[in-house]
């Protein structure tokens, strides 16, 4: 499926200043909306988030995306985010998508039709979920955010919200890409080594004589592929240490795979793939498509109600892995 609907989770750091002793959600709360409880700041706080998305678009002109509400009616705009206060959770769905380029769009059925110019002003836009949980005790959060295999909103999103968790004592907070424990151990599972890649700068006196190139050094890319299937992830070690052995350069001074600096693998499973670190512990971050996880409209969108009740329970089971502290679930 081209439009295959998928899901990333991150962890968010709130990064308060020097000066700012309470470095919780519910103290960044506070020095936003000053003077009101917990829960009118979470409401005003939902509200911050609607009207940045409301007054204008959300434009990252660097990978020219743009990001605004499901609903551009001023009186059910709202409607298409939720807020639960006592969860801590705000989600729903907004739009985005890519703008920048001069297309047009044409009618698969009538294929003489003229087709209607797009300017490098109008954006193209998919609706997009997610699911940000922000618990008053800690210092940090979860994003969820649904997107496809060919469209992403990702980026201008995360730039979104950075500019929404900023205020007087915090800085913009840091995001980080995270994979729950047991969509980890299931890719792992059904997985298998098919590449790895050896990157390393290399001086052009150890693999030629020749004094014509200008170059001191160059970047060499060395990639291991196998072939077929390739080989179980319970042979990673074994495979890894018999093309280590693998010598690149000339015949006086030649170099294994083992001194490159930066080595790489890749895992497939099926049409899914996934790239690690070698020389650490196997720390993969795999995609959660959601083909068979949730109930999917006709042209391959979610339903958004099966989406919401996913991201809910996927959640709860992350919960415990990002907050080993059970105070700050609270």
């Amino acid at each position: 499926m081209a439009h295959e609907p998928k899901l990333e989770v991150y962890k968010i750091y709130l990064r308060p200043t020097p000066t700012t002793s309470d470095k919780t959600f519910g103290s960044f709360l506070n020095k936003k909306h000053p003077g009101v409880s917990p829960a009118k700041g979470y409401k005003a706080l939902f509200q911050d988030m609607i009207t940045s998305l409301d007054t204008d678009f959300i434009v990252n002109d660097f990978s020219k995306k743009g990001l605004s509400l499901d609903d551009t009616n001023p009186s059910t705009a709202a409607k298409s985010l939720t807020l639960k206060s006592s969860d801590h959770i705000i989600s729903g769905k907004i739009k985005g998508g890519r703008f920048g380029q001069k297309r047009s769009i044409g009618d698969i059925k009538r294929p003489k039709k003229v087709h209607t110019s797009l300017s490098v002003n109008n954006i193209v836009l998919d609706t997009f979920y997610f699911l940000l949980y922000t618990p008053l005790g800690s210092n940090k959060g979860v994003l969820i955010i649904q997107s496809y295999s060919e469209d992403q909103i990702n980026d201008v999103s995360i730039s979104w919200l950075k500019s929404v968790f900023k205020t007087d004592g915090f800085y913009q907070p840091h995001f980080e890409s995270y994979c729950p424990v047991r969509i980890q151990r299931e890719f792992k599972e059904r997985s298998a080594v098919k590449e790895l890649k050896f990157t390393n700068d290399v001086l052009v006196s150890d693999i030629d004589s020749s004094q014509t190139i200008s170059n001191e050094s160059v970047t060499v890319t060395i990639t291991i592929r196998a072939k077929n299937e390739g080989e179980k992830l319970s042979k990673l070690a074994e495979f890894r240490k018999l093309v280590g052995k693998i010598r690149f350069g000339n015949k006086k001074n030649p170099m294994t795979l083992d001194e490159f600096k930066v080595q790489t693998g890749l895992l497939y499973n099926g049409s899914h793939q996934s790239s690690f670190e070698l020389g650490g512990a196997l720390d993969i971050k795999p995609t959660i498509y959601l083909r068979d996880k949730i109930r999917l409209q006709p042209d391959g969108t979610p339903e958004w109600e099966s989406l919401d009740k996913f991201c809910l329970e996927l959640l709860d089971e992350i919960k415990p892995e990002v907050y080993p502290e059970n105070h700050e679930i609270s």
